[in-house]
């Protein structure tokens, strides 16, 4: 019999906010995902600020533009 904890997974891929799209596809090629339809974006204390679909990434137009939760300030903006 297959229980719900046999079928979640625990290992997501997520990014600091401020990481580029570039850097985020170099770290996710590191290893294999069960998953990988979002990006789940956390904050400057590890806390989730957001999440991009994958879509949204193989399609970004700048590789170097920092992925960001909209609406929510960045650690540096805050710390400000």
């Amino acid at each position: 019999m297959v229980i719900a904890t046999d079928l979640m997974t625990v290992e997501v891929p997520k990014a600091a906010e401020d990481r580029t799209v570039s850097d985020l596809f170099s770290a996710i090629r590191q290893r294999p995902w069960e998953e990988l339809s979002h990006i789940y974006l956390v904050g400057c204390q590890g806390r989730l600020t957001g999440q991009v679909p994958i879509e949204s990434l193989l399609t970004a137009e700048g590789r170097n533009e920092a992925l960001r939760a909209p609406r929510r300030p960045s650690c540096r903006s805050a710390a400000g």
